[in-house]
This record gives structure tokens, sequence and C-alpha cells, in this order.
């Protein structure tokens, strides 16, 4: 500011020295440059340098110019009138400039504060404001679009709104920019969605506008971005809830409807329809129509409810029962309330419709079910009674009347200790655990009446619950089972006399036992030694005079060796007979594949001209007394190689198998086999299925094979067909394998 005034003073001197360069030019046009000095002046110093510079000017061309010159004095009115209209005119330049300065500094100070202004709402704006180049670039944005889109603002600066537009809604948004540029339209809004700089999808509403130069021409877009994310949100929400009350109404079977009494306008909603079975095509039926869809006692109800509720303005609620077009019966539940204006007139009705029919349905299940309860409690077979959650009785039956001679009383509401006023205490507390949710039994509990009577029973306590799990009360099951503990104290006194009879037997078995054992010894020594003699002697006689015995008499001796022969081998079945069933069995581990073999060897050592074929399963073991079970197998093995002996390619196989999940053992050849009508002789001492001339033997092995195998607690059976063979078989049930399982 100093700096314009300084040069505006300045002015007056440098037109003066200028102006007396020219003056022989210029003359005597005295003011000449001092009136541009004066202008210029006041332009350049405002009214402080006007002011100065037009003195200065005046002074100047009266002191240098006006004659006489270099003097103040002047003889020439018409000089000082030049000087003073010089200095008005200055003066007035002065005015109007500093009128047209302040003017400007004013405009300037509107055009800075509407330019702050213009830059606070666009940069502050709720908005995304933003001007757009023809070719979609962002020429400025503010911060509120940056924010809504994601990026920077020298991020947005370099891309497109093409970059950024969904591209389900791109050919939209450039069709309109088409129109505006084509001048079909000036503006447009529509609902986008921006990809924001992390992925995310962002609507907005966008609202553009084209600015035109002065030619027309487009020059760029103006567009403002709303964020509509809450918005399209909170509808997606919307539609969601509606989605859902629609869903919940369908669940729920209720629909909702509107009557406009004044226009007789009615508005149902679509589960109405479904309700009705109306056909959604036609419109709502009207008051009274819609009695067609119910029963005359349910319209006469609701009619009735109906007319209350307009005349009174009162709620209304009423069942009753819809019949379809197609015939088929619902039940609602309608709820409606009357609208009044201000004068108290009915202006609408508006309401609910429920569909009930599956509660109706269930309370009458519920109905035919308690029927149908009480009928069997009442008729149950057994003692049994329903109580409350104070005892007092709910239902009983018939039985429980007769067992506790009630006789024909009606117990129902009577305290269970007011009936039975002698139940002991123990009893009470058993009651109030059942009430706590605890389920208890006892069979056999001694109850003693209030006559002195015992009874034995035994019951059960069951706890029964309400609709929200609650306990409601308990059900007690009750048998009188004093007849049982009668024959229980009738079947101990003879399980007493039993066992005192089963030691008598016991010792009879004994003393038989020893008899047995006299018998064994007998046999095994006092019948040995004739038939020692007997054999003996008939060699001796054979050895000394056999030359001389001829025909019938050397047939005698013979025949007498052969008896004592088949006595010694009969004493000796006997034995073994004897032995099987007696003395301690010795359990242990038997390798049952080596004990055939070795036995099947010692047959072909015995019998070498045979040629026998024969199969062993290896691995086969058992637990039980080797003894025995070499006997058994002794016994099995001579049977199968004896009956082997008319067979051609003779045949013998030991194998293991399973019975009922128990380990058993086979033997079995393709011999003579025999006849399964005579299965049942097979294991009977002295008993044969075979001719002796055809197969020699006294018929012991099988009946001490039975005897083994039972003592081991298992079974012994044996399959055959005369010509083709037999197979027997024979479990153990404390067999290794059993075991290891």
């Amino acid at each position: 500011m100093k700096l314009r005034l300084f040069f505006s003073i300045l002015l007056p001197f440098i037109a003066c020295a200028v102006q007396w360069l020219l003056w022989d030019y210029v003359k005597p046009y005295v003011w000449l440059l001092f009136f541009p000095a004066a202008y210029f002046s006041a332009w350049i110093g405002g009214r402080a340098g006007g002011v100065a510079a037009t003195m200065i000017s005046a002074l100047l061309a009266w002191f240098v110019f006006m004659t006489p010159s270099f003097t103040l004095a002047t003889s020439s009115s018409a000089s000082v009138f030049s000087v003073l209209i010089f200095i008005f005119m200055g003066m007035l330049f002065t005015f109007f400039f500093e009128r047209l300065r302040l003017a400007m500094r004013r405009s300037d100070r509107r055009l800075q504060d509407s330019e702050v202004r213009f830059e606070a709402t666009f940069e502050q704006a709720a908005v995304g404001i933003a001007l757009v180049g023809l070719d979609g670039h962002w020429l400025r944005v503010n911060r509120k679009l940056s924010e809504i889109v994601g990026y920077r603002h020298d991020e947005l600066l370099v891309l497109t709104f093409q970059d950024i537009t969904h591209p389900d809604d791109l050919q939209t948004d450039l069709a309109h920019v088409q129109q505006m540029l084509a001048g079909v339209i000036a503006s447009y809004t529509m609902e986008k969605r921006y990809i924001r700089k992390d992925g995310n999808i962002v609507w907005v509403s966008l609202t553009a506008s084209l600015v035109r130069k002065l030619d027309s021409a487009p020059d760029y877009f103006v567009s403002v971005v709303e964020d509509i994310q809450t918005r399209k949100q909170a509808e997606e929400r919307l539609k969601e809830s509606e989605a859902a009350l629609q869903e919940a109404q369908h669940l729920a079977g209720i629909g909702n409807w509107k009557w406009d009494t004044a226009t007789g306008r009615h508005t149902w909603s679509d589960q109405i329809y479904l309700i009705y079975g109306r056909d959604p095509a036609q419109p709502p039926a009207i008051y009274p129509e819609v009695q067609q869809y119910f029963t005359r006692n349910s319209w006469e109800e609701l009619s009735a409810a109906v007319e209350e509720g307009m005349a009174t303005g009162m709620p209304y609620e009423c069942d009753a029962e819809v019949v379809r077009s197609d015939g088929t019966h619902r039940w609602i539940t309608a709820r409606g309330h009357a609208t009044r204006d201000l004068n108290g007139d009915v202006i609408n009705l508006h309401g609910t419709v429920q569909d009930i029919t599956t509660r109706k349905l269930a309370e009458q299940a519920l109905r035919e079910s308690r029927e149908q309860l009480q009928l069997f409690i009442r008729h149950a077979p057994a003692a049994l009674a329903m109580f409350d959650r104070e005892m007092r009785y709910l239902s009983v039956s018939r039985r429980w009347l007769d067992d506790y001679a009630l006789g024909d009383r009606d117990v129902t509401g009577h305290s269970h200790y007011e009936i039975f006023p002698e139940i002991p205490d123990r009893w009470r507390i058993l009651h109030q655990r059942g009430l706590a949710g605890e389920a208890l039994r006892a069979d056999e509990d001694r109850f003693e009446r209030e006559d002195g009577a015992v009874q034995w029973l035994r019951w059960e306590i069951l706890p029964w619950r309400k609709a929200d799990d609650t306990v409601g009360g308990i059900v007690i099951f009750a048998e009188d089972i004093t007849r049982y503990k009668q024959a229980e104290e009738d079947i101990r006194q003879l399980n007493a006399s039993l066992e005192q009879r089963v030691i008598e037997r016991t010792a009879e078995l004994s003393a038989a036992n020893r008899e047995l054992d006299s018998f064994a010894y007998a046999v095994s020594h006092d019948l040995r030694a004739p038939l020692r003699a007997m054999t003996g002697f008939s060699q001796a006689l054979k050895e000394d005079y056999g030359n001389q015995l001829q025909g019938e008499a050397r047939t005698y001796l013979e025949q007498i060796e052969l008896a004592s022969r088949k006595m010694s081998e009969l004493v000796d079945g006997l034995l073994v007979l004897s032995r099987s069933t007696r003395g301690e069995l010795q359990h242990g581990f038997i390798d049952i594949s080596a004990l055939a073999t070795r036995l099947l060897e010692e047959l072909k050592h015995n019998d070498p001209g045979r040629t026998i074929s024969w199969q062993v399963e290896p691995g086969m073991h058992a637990t039980g007394d080797a003894h025995m079970m070499e006997i058994v197998f002794s016994n099995l093995l001579s049977n199968a190689w004896k009956y082997t002996g008319n067979t051609r390619n003779p045949a013998i196989r030991v194998f293991s198998g399973e019975i009922d999940h128990t380990r058993c053992f086979s033997v079995a050849d393709n011999g003579a086999g025999f006849d399964m009508a005579h299965a049942n002789r097979l294991f009977q001492p002295f008993q044969r299925l075979h001719r002796q001339e055809e197969f020699p033997g006294i018929g012991i092995g099988l009946a001490t094979v039975q005897r083994i195998v039972h003592r081991h607690g298992g079974e012994i059976s044996g399959e055959g067909y005369s010509g083709s063979g037999s197979t027997f078989c024979f479990t153990l049930p404390f067999n290794v394998g059993e075991k290891t399982s």
C-alpha cells in the first residue's frame, strides 16, 4: 500500500518533468500531462494518493508552466479558474476511483466469501459431489465422495466413474450419459452400485447434470452422490421382515383384513384367501357375502360379534367354523376392532383371521385322549392311581379299588392320606421324592393295614409332567403280591426239604460209586485170573497136544481161545467205560492236530498192509483232559479205520468247525456208514449197528466217547448213510479258541 501511495505522489513530478521536456511542443496546454497523472494517481494511490497528486500537480503546473513561471503569483483570473477546475476534476477523479475501489473490494470480498462458502459446501457437504469430464474421469471430488468409495482424493482423480461402477449398472448409467450429451435430457437420477477400494459394494443415489460452454458445447458433468447403503440395508431388512411376517402368518395361519365402511372397500391378505379357500383372482368377499364360508351357527355368533363391535367400538374375538367351497371344514378365530372419527362414527373395521384348525383338532384329540386315559385307567388290569401335587386322586383303576377294599367309593379329589391314614411316614417321603421328579420302585414292600391285615406290595412311583415340563403329580402302580410271598415261603420250605433229599441222594450216589469201584476192582482182578487161566491152559493144550486134536476137538479149542479173548476185551471195555465217568479231570492245553496225526500213524504202523489217505486240519487246539481226549480220538479214529476196511480209496478227515458259537471237532470217513433210523443206538453200551463177522467189536467205544465228552461239558452227534461214510462231531465249550476270543 505504501509503495502505491509513493508511486501515485511521484507520478505528478514525472508528468511535470516530461511536460517540461516537451513544453515547446505542447505549449500552451498546461494541464496536458497533469490530468492523466492525477487520474492514474487516484487509480493507483486511492483517495490519499489522488488528493495528494491533484494538489501537487496543481502547484507544479502553476509554479512551472503558468506565467509568470517559477512563482505562485498570478495576474490572470483565468489561470486561477483553470487551477480550480483542475483541482475539482482531480478531486472528482479521486472520489469516483475511491467509490469504484470500495465497490470492487466489496465485490472481491463477496466473491472470495462465495468461493469460501462454495469450497466449504463442496468439501463439507453431506453428500458426495464431483466434477466429471466428458470421458468419465474425475476432475474434482469432495471428501464425502472419497469416503463413500473408499479411495483417497489423488487415487480417485486417476480413475473414471466407469472403473468403480458395478458392471450390472454401467450400461444404464452410460445410456443416461449419452442422452444428456445428445440433449434429450438435462439431468438424470438413478440408484446404482459403486465398487469400493476394499472390494465391498456400496449403494448410492446419483444425480448428474451436464454443464455446457457459452457456445452450448458440453463442458463437464456435475454429479451428486448420496450414500444410500444404510437405506438399502434397511429396505432389505424390511423386505426380509415382511417376508418373515408373511411366513410367520403363513405358519401361524393368520391373515389380516380391513373394511372401509365409508367406501365399502374390503382388503384381504393372501392368507385369508388361503384360509377361506377362495380364488385370489377374485375380489374379497364383502360383508355379509362372506357368510357363505361359515356354518349357520358360527355365522350367527360371528355376525352378532361384528355388529356389537361396530355399535360399541369395542374389539371382538370369536371362534367360528369355516366351510370351504370344496366341502372341507376349518376352524378360525376372528378378531376385529372398529376405528372411529372425531364424531364417533365408525369409519373402518380391521382385524385378523387365524386358522386354529390344528388347535381345535388337538383339543378334540386331547379330550378324546383324556377320555381314553380315564377309560384305560379305570379298567386297567393293574392297580394304579394318578395324583396331583397335593396327593389328591385324579383318576383310579377298578383294580385299585378292589385290591384295597374300597368298593365303589368315589375317591376323586380326596387326599391319598385321607383314604389310607395308616400309610407310614417312609412312604410319604417316597411320595415327595416322586413329586420332586424321581422315579422309584420296590419289588416287595410290607403294608400293614389299619385293621391289622398285612399286604405285600410290588410298587412303582413315576412323576407325570405338565406342558411346561414341571411335575404335575405322580402315578402309583401297585400289585398285591401277598399270595406270591406265601408261595415263596412254601417254596423255601420245599427247597429246605429238597436240600435234605439231595444230601441223602448224594450219599446214595457215593455208595453206588464205591460199589462200582468194588465192581471194577473185582472185574480187573477176580475175573481176569480165570480168564488168564483159560487162555493159558488153552494155549498149553494147543502147544502140547495140538497135533493130536483133530476135527471138532481142534475147533472147540479155538472157540475157547476166541471166547476168552472176547471176554478179556469186554472186561477192558467195561473198565475204560467205568473210568471215563470217575476221577477228576486234569484240564490242560491239547494239540488236537498233533494227537490225531500220532494216532493215525500208530494205526498205519499196526496195519501196514492197508493203503488209506487221511487229512488232519493243522492248528487245532483245545483245553481238556489230555488222557481222556486221547481215548476219544482213539475210539473215533479206530472206528473210521475199521469201517473203511471194505471201501475202495478209503479216506479219513479230521477237522474243526463251529456249532452255535462253540468250537467243535469232527472225524469223517467214507466207509460203511450206518442207517440214520438207528442213530439213537449209536452211543448205548453194547449196541452195534453192524454184524460181528462183518466188523468185529464189543459196542463200548462210542458210549465211552459220549461219557468223556459230556464230562467236558460238550455234546456229540453222528451222521451217516449206509455205504457212504459217517461223520462224528463233538463240542468242547472250554476250548482254547473260545477263551482266546
